[in-house]
């Protein structure tokens, strides 16, 4: 198959395609040979050009520089700092909004259970109790959310840990990770304890009964 080309000093080549990537992930949309390349390259500021053999071998033309691999890998710094904290900020505002959903369940769940408070302070249950009911099921629905997160996060990070050659498991923030778990605990736990409020509930229960 031929496939016709402009090159970066205007003149059209037509080439013949060799292969096609089964992955592309980090290349260009087409690679030719050097030799290619390097007649039809009229700025000494390409981006880049990739070289084989000794750094010594090659002719450096007004301003371009040849570097080793090992230089190359240390002066590249493939996201800056701005990138990054985008990245996060956008990780923070949808954690966020996720968080914001699990407190407005967990509330309006406890609100429903107004009823079967009112029973279980009726037959002798104290407030503490009560309340370590109410904490023992927000812990209950924030450990099968967090493992149901997990699963779906390894479904996607692995294949593409495996793919970008990081290894099978994914890089771990523990820090993020741990502020993220702690903060799903208290979005469940608070407000299901703040809506609760075993006694006052069961005081209104029977207080609308004996009316």
């Amino acid at each position: 198959m031929k496939v016709r080309l402009a090159l970066a000093d205007g003149s059209r080549q037509t080439l013949t395609l060799v292969a096609v990537y089964e992955r592309d992930l980090a290349f260009p949309e087409f690679v030719i040979p050097r030799s290619t390349a390097l007649r039809h390259t009229p700025s000494a500021y390409a981006d880049r050009i990739l070289l084989t053999g000794p750094a010594a071998d090659w002719l450096r033309a007004r301003g371009q520089k040849v570097a080793s691999r090992t230089a190359y890998l240390d002066d590249l710094a493939p996201r800056n700092a701005a990138d990054d904290l985008a990245s996060r900020l956008i990780v923070a505002v949808v954690a966020g909004y996720a968080l914001l959903a699990a407190a407005n369940t967990s509330s309006l769940a406890q609100r429903d259970r107004r009823a079967q408070r009112a029973y279980l302070r009726a037959i002798g249950l104290g407030r503490l109790q009560l309340l370590r009911c109410v904490l023992y099921e927000a812990a209950g629905a924030t450990v099968v959310g967090v493992a149901l997160a997990a699963v779906t996060a390894a479904a996607c990070l692995v294949p593409l840990a495996v793919v970008l050659g990081t290894g099978t498991l994914p890089a771990v923030d523990a820090p993020w990770t741990a502020g993220v778990l702690a903060a799903s605990v208290l979005a469940v736990a608070l407000p299901a304890a703040c809506t609760a409020h075993p006694l006052s509930d069961a005081r209104k229960q029977f207080a609308r009964r004996a009316a």
